[in-house]
């Protein structure tokens, strides 16, 4: 156990440890594209249920009550894409 004075890396030890562990720095993580993050937005139960909503109501050839629904899912995951 190392004495509470003793707290801190010599140099010889802190070159040591950069020669062999390399810089103490985090991997920078690659971003992900704005159609995939747009995709993202769309992956969650309760859209897929609007969604086939949406299918059976332009089945039943209620296109405006369809159109509506589409809309309300795009403005969804275009608000989630700019507050992520």
């Amino acid at each position: 156990m190392e004495s509470s004075s003793n707290a801190g890396l010599s140099s010889e030890e802190a070159l040591r440890r950069l020669e062999c562990d390399g810089p103490n720095r985090l991997a920078a993580s690659k971003e992900k594209g704005l159609l995939i993050r747009l995709i993202g937005q769309l992956n969650d139960p309760l859209i897929f249920v609007l969604l086939a909503a949406a299918g059976i109501s332009f089945g039943m050839k209620e296109i405006a009550d369809a159109g509506i629904i589409c809309v309300v899912v795009m403005m969804n995951a275009v608000i989630g894409l700019v507050q992520e």
